[in-house]
């Protein structure tokens, strides 16, 4: 794939907003400038950061005090999204909010998980959180992400990934089940720990509303995750196809979306050429954010004993 290099840089997110609009996807990875994000859209964003920080913390400090865990926050980098005076009255999102879905998960579901549950640890005693990959699929295309936890059932030694999630809509497991993120974090868990079995995503889902948190276990056998690198595969080869042809489809579906209008929506009919903004980073800067690297062929084989793609 000799277009811009920028169109192979994927994530779970991303791979959304391809499925959504191919159109929607191109623009956004070419950095093309649509409206602004609203304050909704920056506190959701900041909100579930913190919330997720606050989850690694207290894994990292089990008995850190709620004293300390709310200044650690406050001081943190991931403070920076959320203004400390914007506030979603209606989604009850802003930092004092996420401040509180802290408090709720270090005094309530932090103590029962952690009683059955403990950190991992990866060689050299870094803790196993927010844990960065890159999955080299093909030519110039990447799938990276982010691992929040990664933690070990105390006696069966059983590793499960753990994923924070908040949510306006409360946790419903039609949500989350078939997600292909947590299945993705498994395959990577899988070659960190080869030695263990990483059977399962725990999502844990802070709804904003009902100011509580809901655990959803999912076991992710073999075969899901050897469904997950073809979905993978055929993803990759679709946006090849794509910038191949200089053609990322319109779909009119994707132009009104949780309420609000596409930020691209009445450019997306200008040629892409005269949108794009010049990359400010190479392909080695971005791959160089990431932690642990892995090649298709090595996860793929893992699943498949060594048979052909």
């Amino acid at each position: 794939m000799d277009s811009d290099f920028r169109l192979g840089l994927i994530s779970h997110s991303s791979l959304g907003t391809l499925s959504s609009c191919a159109r929607k996807f191109q623009l956004s990875r070419l950095q093309v400038q649509g409206t602004s994000n609203s304050v909704e859209d920056k506190l959701t964003f900041g909100m579930g950061h913190i919330a997720g920080l606050a989850i690694q913390i207290c894994f990292e400090q089990p008995t850190i005090s709620l004293e300390d865990l709310v200044w650690k926050l406050f001081l943190s980098t991931e403070c920076t999204p959320i203004d400390l005076l914007e506030s979603d009255s209606k989604r009850k999102k802003s930092f004092y909010f996420a401040l509180h879905a802290a408090r709720i998960f270090h005094a309530q579901l932090f103590p029962r998980i952690s009683a059955e549950y403990e950190l991992v640890y990866l060689e050299g005693g870094k803790p196993a959180t927010e844990l960065s990959f890159a999955i080299h699929i093909k030519n110039n295309i990447y799938y990276r992400g982010f691992i929040d936890v990664v933690i070990r059932h105390k006696e069966t030694r059983r590793i499960a990934v753990l994923e924070n999630k908040t949510s306006s809509i409360g946790a419903n497991p039609a949500l989350y089940k078939n997600s292909t993120q947590g299945v993705g974090y498994t395959i990577v868990v899988d070659h960190l720990f080869p030695e263990d079995s990483a059977l399962e995503c725990i999502y844990l889902v802070y709804d904003t509303k009902q100011f509580e948190y809901t655990d959803l276990p999912f076991p992710k056998s073999s075969q899901d995750r050897l469904d997950f690198l073809r979905t993978l595969w055929l993803e990759a080869t679709y946006i090849e196809m794509c910038a191949e042809s200089n053609y990322f489809p319109k779909r009119g579906t994707g132009c009104f979306s949780f309420f609000k209008k596409c930020p691209f929506y009445g450019v997306c009919d200008i040629d892409p050429a005269y949108l794009a903004v010049p990359a400010d980073f190479t392909l080695a800067d971005d791959l160089g954010k990431y932690d642990y690297h892995f090649t298709f062929e090595d996860c793929f084989n893992r699943y498949t004993q060594g048979k052909e793609i």
